[in-house]
């Protein structure tokens, strides 16, 4: 894994911190296994009462698109992160997205399988797919 996603649990509080601005966090297949992953663990842990989600300087900036240039259909299916993103949906405790910089694309989808989110007045959100006529990957909110 390329452990770009950390967690810090303090008391019964879980952050999880997307740690990748040299590509403003956009999400690729290593990433959202990261998070598939501590969902599974937060989920596991009877401790964790609230988890909140943000990211280095921006929240998530999308997919990563220079890694689906090349692909195959088959090699394209793997940037599916809907999975991922109903078990984020599905935890049981409150989750919070944190935004600060972009959330776009993919990345406002994580979002929005938060239960809430806080955005600063430097935040940039949205689907830039839809102006050149794409769905969002994920479903573009609800995600099941």
């Amino acid at each position: 894994m390329e452990n770009k996603v950390t967690i810090n649990i303090v008391d019964d509080i879980a952050r999880i911190e997307i740690n990748r601005p040299e590509a403003l966090n956009a999400l690729n297949r290593s990433i959202v296994d990261e998070l598939d992953e501590l969902f599974d663990q937060i989920e596991d842990n009877n401790d964790v009462r609230l988890l909140m989600i943000g990211g280095t300087k921006n929240f998530a900036a999308g997919a990563d698109i220079k890694q689906m240039v090349d692909c195959t259909a088959t090699e394209a299916g793997k940037f599916l992160f809907s999975g991922t993103f109903n078990k984020l949906e599905s935890l049981e405790i409150p989750t919070i997205a944190v935004i600060d910089g972009y959330a776009l694309g993919g990345g406002f989808e994580l979002a929005l399988a938060c239960d809430l989110r806080l955005a600063s007045i430097e935040a940039k959100i949205g689907f830039p797919e839809m102006g050149i006529g794409i769905m969002p990957g994920a479903g573009g909110g609800k995600t099941s």
